[in-house]
């Protein structure tokens, strides 16, 4: 493997490995009985699909999607468009967070296959919006290298992606009293907050998704 391409993989992987979603999702598990066990399997379901995600990407799926969404008329991309701003819209007029001043509840213990579960589905979310694990696998596959070449590429990548996420349950065994005080207020701040938050966000990308369909609407039809 070319030195620059190690070197260009290790700065993505660590800029990419600074994910706030993936850490809040670690803390709340750490706030659990057997954190470490549950951690672990979290970390396992992250790297795991981040790693199945760049093959797909290296086997060519994101020219395939690029195909098929070009072949999709201008109507049936707004009326898409528009029909997941209805469903934002809605869930952020219909969803009700519990009262602010409402006692938070303890968190529970999920069982470690969820707690795997919930790493996959945190990065599944990621890789829709992963722009620098896109540029890594852009650079993979520009240097024509044999198929063994990219997957260590790409281990060597989730490798790097990890280490916070290892470094900050590393920091709960040394610094298991204090560190624990720390993740017990954030888990209240996510699980007091993130509701509202979430709430007002849906509402935001409802009305911009219906509005810009809207006006694709009315801009195509006033030309045609």
């Amino acid at each position: 493997m070319p030195a620059s391409l190690l070197l260009a993989i290790l700065a993505i992987a660590a800029l990419d490995s600074l994910n706030p979603s993936l850490f809040l999702a670690e803390f709340f598990l750490l706030t659990t009985a057997r954190p470490v066990l549950r951690t672990l399997s979290y970390i396992c379901g992250v790297v795991l699909t981040n790693f199945l995600g760049g093959l797909l990407l290296l086997g060519g799926v994101r020219g395939l999607v690029s195909a098929w969404m070009i072949s999709l008329s201008n109507e049936t991309v707004l009326a898409a468009q528009l029909g997941l701003g209805v469903l934002f819209l809605g869930f952020g007029l219909l969803y009700r967070p519990g009262a602010q001043g409402a006692a938070v509840r303890k968190p529970r213990s999920p069982h470690l296959f969820h707690a795997f579960a919930l790493g996959a589905l945190v990065m599944i979310n990621e890789l829709t919006t992963a722009l620098p694990y896109f540029v890594a696998v852009e650079r993979i596959a520009q240097a024509k290298m044999v198929p063994g070449w990219n997957l260590v590429a790409l281990v060597f990548y989730n490798v790097v992606f990890s280490l916070p996420l290892f470094g900050f349950m590393l920091a709960y065994i040394a610094l298991r009293e204090r560190f624990a005080g720390y993740v017990e207020k954030i888990s209240h701040g996510i699980q007091l907050w993130l509701p509202r938050i979430l709430r007002g966000a849906s509402v935001v990308v409802g009305i911009g998704l219906s509005a810009n369909s809207l006006i694709g609407y009315a801009v195509g039809n006033g030309t045609g």
